[in-house]
């Protein structure tokens, strides 16, 4: 159900842009980027795969549960789901287990087909001593819907838009496209610096495969921030 829930939303938002767009002033834009750039490098880059999937960093316990609460409301996931998922793709990486390998799936299911990607739930057995995890994965669509409801109560629509749905969905999106099939295209993983402005320190593909580390140059938004508050491992 959650795979249903998140995957029309993830659409609906998608189908707002040009809506958003024609509505937006400069300021609009500038703050949904900065909101992607929070959604797309922090909760999902930093924060489920470089923690939740693969332990590269320590963040405090307040911040793991505000950073899955937002993950699963934001249509991202759970760190169970998560990195069960992720675990998956890097176990049988370019291969037909792979959950989204170009080799066997399309383009379109691989960009759009959100959250229907297969895990081995064996993987992320460790995710699940969190009991708060757990709560979390099992009630993922009651958070989804209640989640949603309650910032567009909040919002004016504009914002809405601004600072939720058009951010998320294109997160989701461009990191589907761009890294999940742009970067896997070929049948292996690659680098591709030029997408820094889209999907920040996933640009690493190759380097992350070869040998996943909590960054690779200095030029790491998310890493100043870990550093700083000395969340390193």
């Amino acid at each position: 159900m959650n795979k249903f829930v998140s995957t029309v939303l993830f659409l609906a938002y998608l189908a707002m842009i040009p809506f958003w767009a024609i509505h937006s002033s400069w300021y609009h834009f500038l703050f949904a980027y900065i909101a992607y750039w929070f959604f797309t490098d922090f909760i999902l880059g930093a924060f489920m795969h470089r923690w939740a999937a693969h332990k590269l960093w320590n963040p405090p316990q307040w911040l793991q549960r505000f950073s899955s609460t937002i993950g699963a409301i934001g249509l991202i996931g759970s760190p169970i789901g998560w990195a069960a998922w992720h675990r998956t793709h890097h176990a049988h990486v370019d291969s037909e287990k792979d959950p989204h390998s170009p080799k066997f799936k399309n383009v379109f299911f691989i960009s759009f087909y959100h959250r229907y990607h297969s895990a081995e739930a064996k993987r992320a057995v460790d995710r699940l001593r969190d009991n708060y995890f757990v709560f979390l994965y099992k009630h993922e669509v009651s958070f989804i819907l209640i989640g949603n409801a309650v910032i567009f109560a909040i919002l004016p629509l504009q914002w809405f838009l601004t600072l939720w749905a058009i951010p998320l969905s294109l997160m989701i999106f461009n990191i589907n496209f761009f890294v999940n099939f742009f970067l896997h295209r070929k049948g292996f993983a690659e680098n591709n610096m030029v997408l820094w402005p889209l999907i920040f320190s996933e640009v690493h593909h190759k380097n992350h495969h070869d040998d996943p580390k909590l960054n690779y140059n200095n030029f790491d938004i998310t890493f100043w921030i870990i550093k700083l508050f000395k969340w390193t491992n």
